[in-house]
């Protein structure tokens, strides 16, 4: 039997951490489309090599080394291009690419999506001028906001950095149940939860399998059973802010995975049912933008700031909930 060929995806040297650093860790810091776990897996089957040989669980790597990411599956090599899907920019220059994710489309391709993606909408956009998109941070597929992009892997490295040092950043505006205080922070670990898989969960300072989590928000809006918040995130955890609103009590609006998706609060009558029925539908997932977004541009240095207009369902939702208001007035 023939030996199954293995394909180099990726070569690079590490040039942008001070101190040494998990190799699964750093991995997913630059790649994140790929979980930590299945760079885990791809570690014990011998599929990184670090400085020539293959790297263990437990390695740490520090400036200088050379990295390489194996792949017994060539097609793995690049993403392909669909002119169908026409990214929405926001700012562009030969460094990097800014865009509006719209809710409904996944940012990368994954298992049972390859191909119907933003990143496949960047690729055939870019293409033209032999540029290919980097990705730098995530966004849910039911989450609308702005990304960036990098163009070279000297600008991802940049950017990366940038994020995890806490000079760039992003705030989100969430719409949720219950009404809460003008500001809080919410810091509680966040977890995969083993039971389900997909989801997370709270985990106790205790527990282990948990990360440091810490969501800061502010109230922009209060309504008798909604209130409208903005948040900034200190860490970047998969699904942060709909766990820890789940975690006190108000869930967003329409998440239907962390129980925001039926009424939670209300009075029980027929005009206040048919609104709360009304405001489910006006989002296809949960109630969260990626409104803001800054960073210092890794050329120029230049302070980049962006922020979003109030979409067309967030305002939607808002006039349903001023008009639960004006009802509630005029009942009592």
């Amino acid at each position: 039997m023939s030996k199954q060929p293995i394909y180099l995806i990726d070569s690079f040297e590490v040039r942008d951490i001070q101190h040494k650093e998990r190799i699964d860790v750093y991995l997913h810091r630059h790649f994140p489309e790929t979980t930590r776990t299945s760079f885990q897996k791809q570690i014990r089957n011998n599929y990184i090599r670090v400085n020539g040989k293959f790297a263990s669980k437990s390695f740490k790597l520090k400036a200088g080394d050379r990295v390489e990411i194996l792949s017994p599956y060539k097609s793995k090599t690049g993403w392909q291009a669909n002119k169908q899907i026409i990214p929405d920019i926001v700012y562009e220059d030969d460094a990097v690419i800014v865009v509006n994710k719209p809710a409904g489309l996944q940012v990368h391709p994954a298992t049972g999506n390859y191909n119907n993606t933003l990143i496949n909408g960047l690729v055939a956009y870019l293409e033209k001028n032999d540029q290919k998109p980097i990705l730098i941070h995530r966004l849910d597929k039911l989450t609308e906001g702005l990304m960036v992009f990098a163009k070279s892997k000297s600008i991802q490295e940049n950017l990366s950095d940038q994020f995890k040092k806490g000079i760039a950043g992003r705030k989100y505006k969430a719409l949720v149940w219950g009404k809460l205080g003008f500001k809080g922070t919410i810091d509680q670990s966040i977890g995969r939860d083993k039971k389900d898989g997909k989801s997370f969960r709270i985990f106790a300072k205790e527990e282990a399998g948990g990360k440091h989590a810490v969501t800061h928000f502010k109230l922009i809006e209060a309504f008798a059973f909604h209130s409208l918040v903005e948040c900034e995130l200190k860490t970047g955890r998969t699904h942060q802010v709909r766990v820890h609103f789940q975690s006190i009590g108000s869930p967003l609006v329409g998440d239907f995975e962390y129980g925001g998706n039926i009424i939670l609060k209300g009075i029980r009558n027929d005009w206040y049912i048919k609104l709360m029925d009304e405001l489910l539908k006006v989002f296809t997932g949960q109630a969260l933008l990626a409104d803001q977004l800054n960073f210092l541009h890794p050329i120029s240095h230049k302070k980049m700031k962006f922020k979003l207009p109030l979409p067309t369902s967030f305002q939607s939702a808002l006039n349903i909930l001023e008009q639960c208001e004006r009802l509630i007035v005029s009942s009592k």
